[in-house]
């Protein structure tokens, strides 16, 4: 284990590496896919937004989700949108209202883990944006640095190649997923 990491463990600390997970907008639930290769996520609805997170700390007092980096610097613990995505999923799949996140840069070892807390207020605003963003109108997937290792992105000009993801803007862009997201509105 990395030190950055080693630190982070307290006793009985049981850990889990590479845990594909799937979160689902519409119901604010999350569930394990169980051992997938190459990131081949398959028979999701509409509404999962699927992940492979590289470390849980699964621990008496608190769950840690880690995300490993190279050299590069990201969005502090805090502020990541892909760690606060994977802290969602492990929330709502064990029933915590808090998650502890951290990004370990294994190339950089001589730096600390960037370690922060997410709330249950933290874990509520990111799936509300999340849930914003799955019923928005704009049909276009943007790529960006974060799509750097995504095996759906095989082009230069960042089409999407993953049918998938094509699927879910296709449903975005022509309303299904909003008329769907407004049917489940309680009047």
């Amino acid at each position: 284990l990395p030190g950055q990491v080693r630190k982070l463990l307290e006793p009985g600390d049981v850990m889990a590496t590479e845990c594909a997970m799937a979160y689902d907008c519409a119901e604010d639930t999350a569930r394990a896919l169980g051992h997938i290769q190459w990131r081949d996520y398959r028979d999701l609805s509409p509404f999962e937004i699927p992940m492979t997170l590289d470390l849980i700390i699964y621990g008496e007092r608190r769950i840690v989700v880690v995300d490993y980096k190279g050299f590069e610097e990201v969005t502090t613990a805090a502020e990541n949108a892909q760690l606060a995505t994977g802290a969602l999923a492990v929330a709502r799949a064990s029933g915590r209202d808090e998650i502890v996140v951290a990004i370990v840069y294994l190339g950089a070892s001589w730096k600390p883990a960037d370690v922060a807390t997410l709330t249950v207020f933290d874990l509520d605003i990111h799936a509300a944006r999340l849930r914003a963003m799955m019923t928005s109108s704009d049909k276009s997937l943007r790529t960006g640095p974060w799509c750097k290792y995504c095996h759906a992105f095989t082009t230069r000009d960042g089409l999407i190649q993953c049918p998938e993801q094509r699927k879910l803007a296709e449903s975005a862009g022509g309303g299904e997923i909003a008329l769907r997201v407004e049917a489940m509105i309680p009047f």
